[in-house]
């Protein structure tokens, strides 16, 4: 088994949670790692009652390959308690977007945690 991270919620400033940073998050809106492929509301659609799921939070997980060096899974779930089953994930939807260290993006060096760097990205 391989090294496990985890991670505690705690309060920041929102500049820290701009996609620019590639941030891990949860509530609030998705910091969408690749601009131009945003998902449309079918795609986090309960399975079972149809209606938008609502963003639970997003993790920053990248891995040490080209095409995806930066990676984010997104995850959210139906607010109606009644989709919420035992055993089933109808209720819950993921959604990984990832891209290359060279991308359209993002400057191939890592960012600087600094409210005033890169604000054009």
């Amino acid at each position: 088994m391989g090294p496990v991270d985890i991670g505690f919620i705690e309060r920041c400033e929102s500049w820290i949670l701009e996609s620019r940073f590639f941030p891990s998050k949860v509530g609030g809106k998705p910091a969408w790692l690749n601009l131009s492929h945003i998902p449309d509301a079918k795609s986090v659609e309960c399975k079972t009652c149809g209606e938008p799921c609502v963003f639970l939070c997003q993790v920053y997980a990248p891995l040490s390959t080209d095409e995806a060096f930066h990676r984010t899974l997104f995850v959210f779930i139906c607010k109606n308690y009644q989709c919420c089953r035992e055993n089933y994930n109808g209720n819950i939807r993921v959604i990984r977007q990832q891209i290359g260290r060279s991308n359209e993006f993002y400057p191939f060096e890592p960012p600087k945690e600094e409210k005033d760097w890169r604000p054009d990205i």
